[in-house]
């Protein structure tokens, strides 16, 4: 027995074609229902959530030679919640962190002199991001440890 229709509805379960029509006609109202939940905010990550996170970086200290730290810390805040931030020098990915204080520390190898120009990335469970502002830290180079010398043995040295 079929449920009750209200007047002017439509029983789609009887308004489709048999056999292999059907299918077709099925994966269309699939699809449909697919493109209404996308454009309704739908169909995974925050309902309606597209606003992007906030982010703001600081690094400290600003110069530092090489083999020395630099600790990068970012302020992000969003209208929902902020799930992560990646910390990137350039667009190298060095780190990332999942909880309040956003923090990383990074040791800078020998070799590695120069500026560097570091970025924090926020996302959102919506997946929407905030790149905040570039802070350069400059690396030097590491201070040459002056070398010991065995003077003992010099009084005794013969030169040819």
């Amino acid at each position: 027995m079929k449920a009750p229709m209200n007047r002017g509805q439509t029983d789609f379960r009887t308004a489709l074609p048999a056999s292999g029509a059907r299918s077709g006609a099925m994966r269309w109202a699939i699809a449909g229902a697919l493109l209404l939940l996308s454009a309704c905010g739908g169909g995974g990550g925050t309902p309606g959530d597209t606003e992007a996170p906030t982010v703001a970086l600081s690094a400290a200290p600003g110069t530092v030679a090489e083999g020395g730290s630099v600790t990068l810390t970012a302020t992000a805040t969003d209208n929902v919640g902020v799930s992560k931030v990646i910390f990137k020098d350039g667009a190298v990915v060095v780190g990332e962190d999942t909880a309040l204080p956003y923090t990383l520390s990074v040791t800078l190898a020998a070799g590695s002199s120069g500026v560097h120009t570091y970025t924090a990335q926020a996302f959102d469970a919506a997946g929407n991001t905030g790149v905040s502002a570039g802070q350069a830290v400059t690396v030097t180079p590491a201070a040459a440890q002056a070398g010991v010398w065995d003077t003992s043995t010099w009084d005794n040295a013969q030169f040819q």
